[in-house]
């Protein structure tokens, strides 16, 4: 797992899990949010370094995440994890394990295609507006915000299953959404400030990613 790990790695991992731990003790956050920063930020920078193993955790992260939304009437939210992430992780982590003992090292990416940009592009429209809709008439809070972050997951999560670099797109967009959501519920309950501490270090993981997975890209086509 930390095989490839720079000074620089450890540096960033354990300053972001404290600055969550310390956000979390003074904010008295729930106890839930603060798992699901922590375990969140761990798979992150394992899955940015395109380690096979980070689905495993994504797994423990995002079957807290569907509690914390659901409990906080993220009707949204909740649904996507539990009914959509969460069998799409398990469906990654096996694809990735097996695929990850076949080949030489953890990473075989791919570039994003035509037909897939076309694909999203229909799905956003579709997915936003039909399922803002449908959540505005559940009570769902900030039902078009929640239905554009679910299209951003969604997306993102099918791109990183099949190994597509543009994932980390997707990902950045869908943490500046999720903030919005989540700075939403601040007021005189801070029980889930970690939930918005932790996009800190997620926006460096995505660009991260981004720069990473782009740099694995070019050296298995160069090697062609």
């Amino acid at each position: 797992m930390f095989k490839d790990w720079k000074i620089g790695d450890f540096i960033f991992y354990f300053a972001s899990i404290i600055l969550v731990v310390v956000s979390g003790i003074i904010f008295k956050a729930y106890w839930v949010s603060f798992l699901v920063s922590t375990v969140g930020i761990t798979a992150g920078v394992i899955h940015m370094k395109a380690n096979k193993y980070s689905y495993i955790l994504y797994i423990i992260q995002i079957s807290l995440y569907a509690y914390v939304s659901w409990r906080n009437r993220f009707i949204g939210e909740a649904v996507l994890a539990a009914f959509y992430l969460l069998p799409l992780y398990i469906y990654s982590a096996i694809k990735w394990i097996k695929l990850g003992n076949k080949e030489k090292g953890d990473a075989q990416i791919f570039k994003i295609t035509k037909k897939q940009i076309i694909i999203l592009a229909v799905a956003c429209v579709v997915v936003t507006g039909g399922y803002g809709y449908v959540l505005s008439l559940l009570k769902s809070n900030l039902p078009y915000a929640n239905a554009l972050g679910t299209f951003l997951s969604v997306a993102a999560g099918y791109l990183s299953a099949k190994r597509v670099k543009e994932q980390w797109l997707f990902w950045i967009s869908y943490s500046l959404i999720f903030s919005g959501i989540w700075i939403s519920t601040l007021g005189s309950d801070t029980s889930n400030v970690t939930l918005i501490v932790q996009n800190i270090p997620y926006l460096y993981i995505n660009i991260s990613g981004l720069i990473k997975w782009n740099k694995l890209y070019k050296e298995a086509h160069a090697e062609v």
